[in-house]
């Protein structure tokens, strides 16, 4: 007999892909704030904060622009957690040598991208 395989939806698809690209975008993003990384030179945090917010801003507008309304609500829940799982792979690579400031401030960079849920239309 011949098995078959289980087929996601394309729906089912879609909503993982997010997931996923929030996750590495929070990556992205924790790379770019940290002091280590040459090629994004920021003067100040408070740099940092405004480059960060403006991502997170023109984001926001690029996912829910080409989401339907009646998935907001999925889309809304892969969307934490993506960044849920991002969040928690990089605590795992915490260690007692690491720097404090900078592990922080990449948390709080990952953090952020959690607010591209904040739509009016979400509010149920």
């Amino acid at each position: 007999m011949v098995k078959r395989n289980k087929v996601l939806k394309l729906q089912e698809l879609g909503l993982l892909a997010i997931q996923g690209l929030v996750s590495d975008i929070c990556f992205y993003i924790a790379n770019v704030v940290s002091p280590q990384n040459s090629e994004h030179v920021f003067a100040s945090s408070d740099e940092k904060q405004i480059t960060v917010e403006k991502f997170v801003i023109e984001l926001k507008k690029h996912i829910w622009c080409h989401i339907p309304w009646y998935l907001y609500g999925e889309v809304f829940d892969h969307v934490l957690e993506g960044v849920i799982v991002a969040v928690e792979i990089k605590k795992a690579k915490w260690r007692l040598n690491t720097k404090m400031p900078e592990f922080t401030l990449q948390i709080w960079a990952m953090l952020k991208v959690a607010e591209v849920l904040y739509l009016k239309q979400l509010k149920q």
